[in-house]
């Protein structure tokens, strides 16, 4: 098709970027999504960022690319295990609370500049400071006196950002601190939050250094063009330390929500790599694109989240009636078919170090006993047919939600003849009764009991309705699949940056 052609051919011209010759000379033919003699590659990410500064990224979607342009003191193989970085080695004290990195000498922001750890340190200073905004801040609160800086107890003024357990030793030698043991910290390295921010740029430009004039990065990519909600194009950075291993030199990146639209674009060759696609085609790609189709372990959970505050979620009793009730099983089978498992507990399978024995005691009755316990809570809270309980949820219109909203109503209106649910797009989460919303973890262990970090005392929470910790475990339900996500990509050849 030409609309990703005329999308190439409008970047060079408007921008004047050099691109190579060849890419140039078919301009006006037909797109190759994987070329290896151009070595590019036309990606159909799932959203369009709302940022690429690491600060303020909030998504799978923005992160698919700044892990391209920005490498933090470890990054990982191909198993997600952590590896060195920016960081060649470190060591760990014996009480485990102070971690010292050494730098790699030599390695350089784009412009040439030396990446040191002093970027790493105003780096980590910046993400904290209330300021910044950056709502997942709270990732850092293992870090010396993170917490106090970012979001400290009510009635007390935040510590100064200098106060941070995170100290440049020399220019190589980064020194961090802990507020407890960690030792999952090479893995909490990882995550873009954690990212060295270009100290001499971002202090003669402000937040301004993130737009394509101004920034420098550190990883294999470097930003070349970003038009909003059309492309973002990455070319290969040569000052990157391991660039000789970088197979790719360019990217381009198109947000499609749209996951069927996504599978098109894939089989038609106009994307080489799409990063989700409908797991009820999974079949027919299988077929149609042999070897083409990766599923791998992605460690997320669906689940409804009820608004405690208002009728009839209110109730204990109704919320355990809607859990008991939903059919994860025919949801992990029959909808997303890709190897997900139902999720009868909070926190995925496959969490670094976490026995996962948790359950709910009702999970292995069978459905229809489950359903007859549903409509027995639901007459003790005072439902029945004198009083119908109606209530509307609401789901994302994208990937496989509308499939599980339908599933999800013909359940709960199948537990008495007086229970009606019906289901509606997002609209304002503020009078949301129930939402079909998924939580993901972007590292595979566990920092501490999940439902701490939707306290409204962590900065990314995604509810905006408060409740006491204690009674929110009640609140939401884990009633989608945990443990695999699904990514058609270029077959036999090495990703971006292969580590």
């Amino acid at each position: 098709m030409a609309f990703w052609t005329d999308r190439r051919s409008l970047l060079k011209g408007a921008a004047g970027v050099g691109v190579a010759t060849s890419l140039g000379a078919c301009a006006n033919a037909r797109i190759v999504g994987f070329d290896k003699s151009r070595k590019s590659l036309d990606i159909a990410n799932s959203s369009e960022p709302l940022s690429l500064d690491p600060h303020k990224a909030t998504g799978s979607w923005e992160n698919n690319i700044l892990g391209n342009m920005f490498i933090g003191l470890t990054t990982e193989n191909a198993a997600a295990e952590p590896i060195p970085g920016m960081a060649e080695s470190w060591e760990v004290s014996e009480d485990l609370l102070t971690w010292t990195f050494h730098l790699r000498r030599g390695a350089t922001w784009s412009d040439g500049e030396q990446c040191d750890a002093h970027d790493f340190v105003f780096g980590l200073q910046r993400i904290l400071r209330p300021e910044t905004l950056s709502q997942y801040a709270s990732f850092l609160f293992p870090l010396k006196n993170a917490e106090l800086i970012n979001a400290p107890p009510e009635g007390t003024e935040p510590l100064p950002a200098e106060q941070l357990g995170v100290t440049a030793l020399d220019d190589y030698t980064l020194e961090i601190r802990l507020e407890h043991p960690a030792p999952y910290l090479p893995q909490l390295l990882k995550h873009y939050t954690a990212y060295p921010i270009p100290k001499h740029v971002y202090e003669r430009v402000g937040d301004d250094w993130v737009k394509p004039e101004n920034i420098v990065v550190n990883g294999p990519y470097t930003l070349v063009r970003w038009w909003s909600n059309y492309i973002i194009h990455l070319e290969q950075n040569p000052r990157f330390f391991d660039a000789a291993n970088v197979t790719l030199q360019h990217l381009y990146f198109y947000p499609q929500n749209d996951v069927q639209a996504a599978a098109r674009r894939v089989l038609s060759g106009e994307a080489g790599w799409a990063t989700r696609f409908p797991s009820n085609q999974v079949e027919v790609l299988n077929r149609d694109l042999p070897g083409y189709v990766h599923v791998s372990p992605y460690l997320t959970v669906n689940y409804f989240s009820f608004n405690m505050t208002r009728a009839p979620f209110n109730d204990i009793r109704v919320r355990q009636a809607m859990a008991m009730s939903y059919d994860r099983d025919f949801v992990a089978n029959q909808i997303y078919r890709t190897g997900e498992q139902p999720a009868y507990k909070f926190i995925p399978p496959g969490v670094y170090n976490y026995p996962s024995t948790a359950r709910y005691p009702w999970a292995e009755l069978p459905l229809a006993e489950r359903k007859l316990e549903a409509e027995r809570l639901l007459r003790a809270a005072g439902y029945g047919p004198n009083n119908p309980l109606r209530f509307a949820f609401s789901h994302r219109n994208t990937s496989d939600n509308p499939r599980v909203a339908v599933v999800a109503q013909n359940d709960w209106n199948s537990v008495a003849p007086w229970v009606t649910a019906w289901p509606t797009a997002i609209s304002n989460r503020s009078w949301w009764m129930a939402c079909l919303v998924a939580w993901a973890r972007c590292w595979s262990f566990c920092r501490r009991s999940p439902f701490s970090s939707r306290s409204s005392r962590c900065s990314n929470t995604r509810d905006t309705w408060r409740a006491p910790r204690s009674s929110w475990i009640a609140s939401c339900a884990p009633l989608g699949c945990t443990g695999k996500a699904s990514f058609p990509c270029f077959p036999a050849t090495p990703v971006p940056f292969p580590g």
